[in-house]
Parts: structure tokens; sequence; C-alpha cells
């Protein structure tokens, strides 16, 4: 695979990245997608949004909101095991 630089780009090309990525692909998938590095899609998407917001950030809190959720399903399934013991 050939990997194309930021500035042989045309901007229809930026503009199908830019697509891509606020259409919530993967920077990997974007990567395959256009032959282009993951840090080239940093600068881009650093270029037209001005700062980047990290993905994993936000799937770091989707994941502990889950973690809690599961927390409280398993206390609730102790509780209702316990609950059939009895009877």
């Amino acid at each position: 695979m050939r990997i194309v630089s930021l500035k042989k780009r045309s901007e229809e090309e930026i503009a199908a990245i830019i697509e891509a990525f606020k259409a919530g692909s993967s920077m990997h998938s974007i990567s395959g997608q256009f032959q282009v590095s993951e840090d080239t899609i940093y600068r881009i998407v650093q270029k037209h949004f001005g700062t980047f917001t990290d993905r994993s950030a936000l799937k770091q809190g989707k994941v502990a909101r889950l973690e809690k959720q599961l927390a409280e399903r398993e206390k609730e399934i102790a509780l209702l095991k316990a609950a059939l013991k009895k009877y």
C-alpha cells in the first residue's frame, strides 16, 4: 500500500476523509480506505476543526458507565438469587 502525502490530496479527498471521520469511522479504517497515515488524519481533523477530541477518552467514559451498570445488575442478580434460596 502506497501512502500519498497530504499535499498531493485534492480538496474532494480531504472532504471525504473529514466526512468519514464525522460519520464515526475508525482511524484505522479511514487510513486503509484512503491510503493515508493516521497522523495525517489527525492533522486534517485539527486543521478543519481546531482542537481534536480524542475518541478514546469518550469511549473510556462510556466503558465506565457500562461497568457501573454491570455492577448494579450483578448486585440485583445476587439479591434475587439470595431471595430464591429462601424459598
